[in-house]
């Protein structure tokens, strides 16, 4: 059975945010951002907040293990960058830190789907190709 949808809205402060590049041959590991319907509206790599005091490098770690329940490694600090959008009406800020990161575990890489719920909304990560991504959901 699946759980009842939550509609997420953004919160009205600029929220730090830091997410993990996580490749598999010519794939990504990417999250689906969803309506109000549940229907695809586009897609970002898996992370998530930063806590007061925490570094984004560490906030990246802590995150990918809570959602995926896999440990990774940061190789590198991609980018930073700011977002400004608006989900369903309601306008969102947020300043994203960049990782590339690895799974420890090999054979995490196996797993073709991953779901798990944050505040009340189900999430699903799955591999999709970097072209596929770009103009689609």
């Amino acid at each position: 059975m699946k759980p009842p949808i939550v509609p997420w809205r953004p919160p009205q402060v600029v929220r730090p945010l830091s997410i993990g590049l996580i490749r598999r041959s010519d794939e990504l590991l990417m999250m689906a951002v969803t309506d109000d319907f549940g229907a695809i509206k586009g897609w970002r790599p898996p992370g998530g907040g930063i806590e007061f005091g925490e570094s984004a490098e560490v906030a990246v770690i802590r995150e990918l293990l809570e959602e995926l329940e896999q440990r990774v490694i940061c190789k590198r600090q991609v980018c930073v960058l700011e977002n400004i959008y608006n989900h369903e009406g309601s306008r969102g800020h947020e300043v994203v830190f960049v990782f590339d990161v690895e799974f420890v575990d090999p054979s995490a890489y196996a797993t073709d789907r991953y779901t798990f719920l944050d505040q009340g909304v189900s999430n699903d990560v799955v591999w999709r190709r970097a072209e596929d991504i770009v103009g689609s959901s």
